[in-house]
């Protein structure tokens, strides 16, 4: 039952690529667990290989998904992608063995949703039907995240052959 202080999460909730296949009494059910966090532009969410104990969802802002690379001796940050309104980030709480697999910056202030790693497994147990809801959906979300991957080393690969043909 949807009461005044989760009708906006169960909003948020509802805009977010892994609920799109969700009744909305399931989304309710998400919103019981969900928590509302805001984060200041330039600040730091998560860093690769933390343990993801939680799972998150822009609901408002831009979020850079990053990893550290070492170039010229120096370690940088390089953006794979950036995340908006609706986005799902930090998916690893879901997938075992719950390591973050890129950091994360806020770009923008940035309104997150929560969805602390414990309680989402208790409402799987509750709901197994809700979990194989959303293992499809974070399959769709993984799928596209590697499409995104896979053509980011193709251009690399190609502008590596390029440059080496032209020696």
């Amino acid at each position: 039952m949807e009461t005044a202080g989760n009708l906006g999460l169960v909003v948020a909730l509802s805009r977010n690529e892994l609920a799109r296949d969700l009744e909305p009494s399931e989304i309710e059910a998400l919103a019981t667990i969900t928590q509302l966090e805001t984060v200041e532009a330039g600040s730091r969410l998560f860093r690769l290989g933390e343990s993801a104990d939680a799972l998150l969802m822009v609901a408002r802002g831009t979020v850079a998904l990053t990893l550290p690379v070492i170039v010229h001796g120096d370690s940088r940050e390089v953006t794979l992608d950036e995340k908006g309104a609706g986005s799902l980030i930090a998916w690893s709480a879901l997938v075992p063995p719950h390591k973050l697999t890129l950091s994360g910056k806020a770009m923008t202030n940035v309104a997150l949703l929560r969805l602390d790693q414990a309680k989402l497994k208790d409402l799987f147990v509750a709901r197994p039907e809700l979990h194989l809801k959303i293992v499809r959906s974070l399959n769709r979300v993984i799928a596209g995240r590697l499409a995104v991957m896979e053509g980011l080393l193709v251009r690399r690969l190609q502008q590596w052959i390029d440059d080496n043909e032209r020696r």
